[in-house]
Order: C-alpha cells, then sequence, then structure tokens
C-alpha cells in the first residue's frame, strides 16, 4: 500500500510541475512560471506566488531598466521570508529551480537570529560564458534583527543596516571561494526594508571596488563590470552616508548606476533614519507612481487576484481619509511636513548615539520578543489618563520620572523575567516624552493645529500599509509583461 502511495505523490508531483512551468518564449530566449511561498502578514500565513524568469533578463546591461529582472528580485527577495522551521527552504527551492544546484543558506538561517544577524542564501549558475551570482538578504520576515535599525552608529554609514550588508559580502566571498568561481561574473544582490539597505550597500561596496580596479582583492578572483552588477532593493531606508565638500564619491556617481532602489513615496520607512543627518541611497530611484490612479487600480486588481479579498483590503489605500481644512491628501505629505521638525526636535546624529541609540535598541529588542509589554506597562499604571499626565508632568526632570515610572516599568518586564532591561526602557520613555513634550511645546492647542499630526492620529491604522511586501509586488510586477491577470472566462 505504501508504494501505491509514493506512485500517486510522484504523479501528483510531476502534474504540479506541469501546469506551473508556463514557458513563455521571447526572440532573446524563453521565460518560466516558478511558484514560491512568502509569509503575509495579513493572513498570518505564507501564501503562494509566481515569479517569471529566463537567463536573457540577464542580457539588458544593470544601467538599463530592467522591469522583468527587477519582478525577479522582488520575487526571489519574498521567497526568503517564510514562517516555517526551516526559513531557507522556499528561497533555496526557488535557487535551485532556476539552476543554481550549489545554492545554500547561510548559517543564521538555523540559528536563532540576533540584533547583529541576517538570513543570507546564495546560488550561481552559468549561462553565455557569465557565472550568473545571485544573493539574497532576508528582510521581509525576521525578528531580532529589527533592533538593529535604530542602531545609527557615531559617523559614516547606517551601522544596523552595515550587519546587513557585511553579512552579504562575507557570505559572497566564501561562496566565490569555496565553488572556485572564476572569470567573467553578473551579481545580482536583493533586499527589502532594513536589508533593502543592507543589499543597496552591498551594491555600492562592489561598484567602489570595480571603479577603484580592487575586485579581486575586495570579493573574489572573478571579474565584474559597471553593468554586471544588478542591485535591487525594494522600500530601502536611508543606510548610506554622504557629505558634500567631504571629498567623498556622490551616491549618484555613474559607477553605482547598475544600483537600483525602490520606494513607495507614501511608505514612512523609506523616509528613515533621515536626510538630516546626512544618511542617503546609492544608485538610480524607481519611485511607485502610488498616486497614480490607473496603477493604483491595477494594484488592486493584482491583489485581490494574487493575494485574495483579505489583502486586497489591507492594502487599499483608499481608506486613507481626507480630513476637511487640514489639506493632507497622501501620506507622503504627512511624512515631508513632520519628519525635518521631528528629528530637528530629536537633536544631533550624535546626541542620538550618545544619549538614546542603546535603550531605544534594547527596547525594539524587548518588544521584539515580547510585543505585549507596552500593555502589560500601562496595566502596572493607575488609568492611560493618569498615565499620559505623568509622561508629559515629568518629562524633563529624569530623576521625578525614573521615581514614578522606575517601579511601573520593572514589574511590568519581571512578568516576562527581563528586569535587566528596564533602564534601557525606562529611559526609552523618558526621552520620547520630552521629545513629544518639546514638539507641541504649545500643549493640546499645538497638536490639534498641527495638520500633520491630525492626518496622522486619522489613519493611523493604514499609515504602515504601504510597506507591506504584498502591495509591492502588487506595483512592481506592473513593471513586467508577464503578471497578466487572465479574463475572467479563464480564471
Amino acid at each position: 500500500m505504501k508504494t501505491w502511495y509514493i506512485l500517486l505523490a510522484a504523479v501528483a508531483v510531476v502534474a504540479a510541475v506541469a501546469v506551473a512551468a508556463v514557458v513563455i518564449m521571447d526572440s532573446d530566449g524563453s521565460a518560466q512560471e516558478y511558484r514560491f511561498q512568502t509569509y503575509e502578514v495579513s493572513c498570518k500565513d505564507n501564501v503562494e506566488l509566481p515569479v517569471y524568469y529566463g537567463d536573457y533578463f540577464f542580457k539588458k546591461p544593470s544601467t538599463e531598466m530592467n522591469g522583468d529582472l527587477m519582478a525577479f528580485a522582488l520575487g526571489l527577495e519574498l521567497s526568503s521570508g517564510i514562517k516555517a522551521n526551516d526559513r531557507s527552504a522556499s528561497v533555496l527551492n526557488l535557487l535551485k529551480e532556476i539552476g543554481c544546484e550549489n545554492a545554500r543558506p547561510n548559517d543564521v538561517y538555523s540559528k536563532v537570529p540576533t540584533i547583529e544577524t541576517t538570513d543570507v542564501a546564495i546560488g550561481s549558475k552559468e549561462w553565455k560564458g557569465y557565472n550568473l551570482i545571485f544573493v539574497v538578504l532576508n528582510g521581509t520576515l525576521y525578528s531580532n534583527e529589527s533592533a538593529a535599525n535604530v542602531m545609527l552608529g557615531a559617523e559614516g554609514n547606517h551601522q544596523g543596516f552595515m550587519y546587513a550588508c557585511n553579512a552579504g559580502l562575507e557570505e559572497l566571498r566564501d561562496f566565490i571561494e569555496d565553488n572556485n568561481i572564476t572569470g567573467k561574473t553578473k551579481i545580482l544582490v536583493t533586499g527589502y526594508s532594513r536589508t533593502a539597505a543592507g543589499a543597496n550597500l552591498m551594491a555600492a561596496y562592489i561598484a567602489d571596488a570595480i571603479a577603484e580596479g580592487k575586485v579581486d582583492e575586495r570579493i573574489g578572483n572573478i571579474k565584474l563590470s559597471k553593468e554586471d552588477v544588478y542591485g535591487f532593493s525594494f522600500e530601502t531606508p536611508l543606510g548610506g552616508y554622504y557629505e558634500r565638500g567631504k571629498g567623498m564619491v556622490s551616491p549618484t556617481d555613474p559607477r553605482y548606476d547598475g544600483i537600483w532602489y525602490v520606494t513607495n513615496p507614501d511608505d514612512p520607512v523609506t523616509y528613515v533614519p533621515t536626510k538630516n543627518y546626512n544618511f542617503v541611497r546609492y544608485g538610480q530611484h524607481y519611485v511607485i507612481q502610488s498616486h497614480d490612479e490607473t496603477i493604483k487600480a491595477n494594484m488592486m486588481d493584482n491583489a485581490e487576484y494574487y493575494y485574495g479579498e483579505k489583502t486586497a483590503e489591507w492594502v487599499d489605500m483608499s481608506r486613507f481619509k481626507k480630513v476637511p481644512l487640514i489639506g493632507v491628501d497622501y501620506p507622503s505629505e504627512i511624512y515631508d511636513g513632520f519628519l525635518d521638525r521631528f528629528f530637528s526636535e530629536l537633536g544631533s546624529r550624535e546626541y542620538y548615539h550618545e544619549n538614546i541609540e542603546e535603550d531605544f535598541v534594547q527596547f525594539i529588542y524587548v518588544l521584539e520578543n515580547h510585543p505585549d509589554v507596552l500593555m502589560e506597562i500601562l496595566n502596572q499604571s493607575e488609568d492611560l489618563v493618569s498615565f499620559v499626565k505623568a509622561l508629559y508632568n515629568y518629562s524633563g526632570d529624569q530623576e521625578k520620572f525614573d521615581e514614578y515610572f522606575g517601579p511601573i516599568v520593572k514589574a511590568a518586564l519581571a512578568k516576562y523575567h527581563y528586569e535587566y532591561y528596564s533602564k534601557n526602557v525606562l529611559n526609552s520613555f523618558y526621552q520620547i516624552a520630552n521629545l513629544v513634550r518639546s514638539y507641541f511645546e504649545g500643549g493640546i492647542a499645538s497638536i490639534v493645529l498641527d495638520p500633520y499630526i491630525m492626518s496622522a492620529l486619522f489613519n493611523l491604522e493604514v499609515l504602515l500599509m504601504p510597506h507591506l511586501p504584498s502591495m509591492t509586488y502588487c506595483y512592481i510586477i506592473q513593471e513586467s509583461s508577464f503578471y497578466e491577470i487572465p479574463a475572467e472566462s479563464d480564471k
């Protein structure tokens, strides 16, 4: 009987492959449809999506817009984050299906993540005398690494994002050496959110090595040109550092023309940490036209077809409320108007690094492991009104603040055996309270009169939606002709 089950399973697999392996011919070669798993937050589970790939996608130099390869890079990136015992299963399967028989994960994929770690998957294949190397930095489903997002560092590039960059570079160097890869090579690097910044920094590092003639020293015994480094980063924060007049290479220098960073203007993550601290992104900017009604309607059609009604409801930005008399029509207007002032109130990068950064990092780490801590702190307080009043009244006097909130925070953290982080959480609250008091120096009246804050308060439930990978996927696949929704009669 077991033999029949095996035979039936084999038949099912062959049938599934036959259905999924849709081949689309092109004058330069063929593209095939592949299926992959990715985690979707709107349904708190993995979903299956299509992605199209053909080696001939690499025929175009990286310096030219390449919608087919961009869409594939996003699909590859989304496959790197799944809810499973083996977090690398989906991305490795996709890499192997496109011909990377040597695909492998770094050892982080099999360990408990830390603040400094990054999941990296890598694989290679040969095509027309080239080595094609794919480097995937997981930024679509991660945990403790999120604390590094607020780790700016004292100077230079964003320290937390450099962890992702360095993890990718380390795996790339080891992979080239372990597989004895030499000769002409094309490299695709992709990342999302925090690893979008890491991928952007990594691609810039490789571009610098090419421009300075140091590929062998910094990368490996391979031949690379600027046109052969394809850096794709999606919903990319600001992670590089550039200061005018200091002899630094501009982030828009032609050496970086093979790097493409994607942002949705309504995604708050793409505005941080802040350009006020001289943070930048490298390469060419692809802006998602999220305010174009036709493109937005196509995104919604894609969301419903590929993800289903629940996800489509989440990404429906028509839910954004345009508050009368305030004059804010899109989330992007909130960020443009609010963030410069916010970071001015926060202070210099030096002040942030010396007085706030470590506490914020540990605070985020605690929340990542126990998101109920905030609610527990409120439960330990007399009531919400008293809590908010105390935040305001005791800001400006850390001794009184600590005296009032210290026992509350410690008791809340004790429930999760995280008392060690009491000082970090306490100081985080103190800094936030002072920041809020400074920003709203006019009291309640200044809150009511601030159009950006009022608009944000009316739209809290939708402000983070533009950062969802599902929304980005449903926008980016419009750049490729392969992802066409079939006619109603053919569904």
